[in-house]
């Protein structure tokens, strides 16, 4: 499922991110990497999300719907 699609408040696993190179990059350098565990802690009424990296404990990001959209995740175990 999709970012935005997954529910709030519950630990999430980034499966893939489904974009452009630049894109990618983009979310790199904001703490977003495969692999990682993050939350959704949440979700706004234009569609747009924040999350936090619970792999790395970084501080909150706000991300986009079209961002959101683009990382596919999954229930972390």
């Amino acid at each position: 499922m999709c970012l935005s699609d997954a529910p709030c408040n519950i630990s999430l696993k980034i499966l893939k991110i489904n974009s452009e190179m630049v894109t990618r990059k983009k979310l790199l350098s904001m703490g977003i990497r495969p692999d990682d565990s993050l939350i959704k802690i949440f979700e706004m009424n234009w569609g747009g999300v924040i999350v936090q990296n619970l792999t790395t404990n970084s501080t909150k990001v706000a991300l986009s719907k079209s961002l959101a959209n683009d990382i596919i995740v999954d229930y972390a175990a």
